[in-house]
């Protein structure tokens, strides 16, 4: 697919973007992208990326395209349950004896609500639980 990376497959988003000018913005240009689209489940663990050419041709072209630009991850969740209410109003974490405190004030509307559950990630994308903290009830 034009020479892309492995994984990576190309968008026909182009259809619906219209082409815009870019403006100059503390001596970089800033090219402004008006477009949506909504995710579904099977876009859930997906990687975006924008692809900037000079023209729709020039995609194809490495000499004229930029395509190293930032990546965006979506998560998809599936949840079909109500929402507790419960607020959390206060979180801190810090390291003592090179173990992690996290420390939460919640608004007290603890009703329902039998635990939390304590996660830990190493890239910001896959977590596991670390602990379970019973609620005070």
């Amino acid at each position: 697919m034009l020479g892309e990376k492995p994984g990576w497959s190309k968008l026909d988003w182009h259809r619906r973007l219209q082409f815009k000018i870019p403006t100059l913005v503390n001596g970089e240009w800033v090219y402004t992208v008006d477009t949506t689209f909504t995710p579904v489940a099977a876009d859930s663990g997906t990687f975006y990326r924008l692809k900037v050419a000079t023209t729709p041709g020039n995609l194809n072209n490495s000499l004229c395209s930029v395509g190293n630009s930032q990546k965006i991850f979506v998560k998809i969740f599936n949840v079909n349950c109500a929402l507790l209410d419960n607020l959390l109003l206060d979180f801190d974490g810090y390291i003592i004896n090179e173990k992690a405190v996290l420390k939460w004030t919640s608004s007290g509307s603890e009703t329902n609500l039998k635990e939390y559950d304590v996660e830990k990630s190493l890239d910001g994308i896959n977590f596991s639980r670390t602990g379970i903290i019973p609620t005070i009830l």
